[in-house]
């Protein structure tokens, strides 16, 4: 099994802070954009 905890980065909502601890977790792991990117980078550039 795999849970997944997404949390909102609104400017100055502390969202960066909260996932950042949650990560310290023993269990959790912490991915940020840069996987957003390389997810991007990997796809087709013109999807249709």
């Amino acid at each position: 099994m795999c849970l997944a905890l997404t949390v909102a980065r609104g400017y100055a909502g502390g969202g960066d802070r909260l996932a950042a601890l949650v990560a310290r977790l023993p269990g959790w792991k912490l991915f940020d954009g840069a996987v957003i990117e390389e997810g991007a980078s990997l796809a087709p550039e013109d999807p249709v």
